[in-house]
């Protein structure tokens, strides 16, 4: 989960320019981040207001989504993956992140 949430944070720095995002909300990179151990025997919870399976596109979809590890917590209007194990999924998060 926290190379889950790590990855989110540097995945929005990337996509925000490729969307016209940056000169709405300019992103600026992250200097001297400190490493985060998380013990990934740690529960992770998902908790969102509702979800949906897309068939068409074989993804899971969450509105107001908010996902915990231990210390590490995201939250979202919305967030989508392919499967909901969290050991190798890519996640999208998007809205008020």
């Amino acid at each position: 989960m926290a190379r889950l949430l790590l990855n989110c944070v540097v995945m929005l720095g990337m996509v925000a320019p490729a969307t016209g995002l940056a000169a709405q909300n300019p992103v600026t990179p992250a200097t001297n981040v400190p490493e985060i151990e998380i013990d990934p025997g740690l529960p992770i919870n998902l908790d969102a207001e509702s979800s949906e399976f897309d068939r068409l596109n074989n993804r899971l979809a969450f509105t107001k989504v908010h996902i915990t590890q231990g210390p590490l917590d995201i939250q979202a209007d919305a967030g989508s993956a392919a499967r909901l194990d969290f050991e190798d999924t890519v996640w999208t998060f998007s809205g008020q992140v």
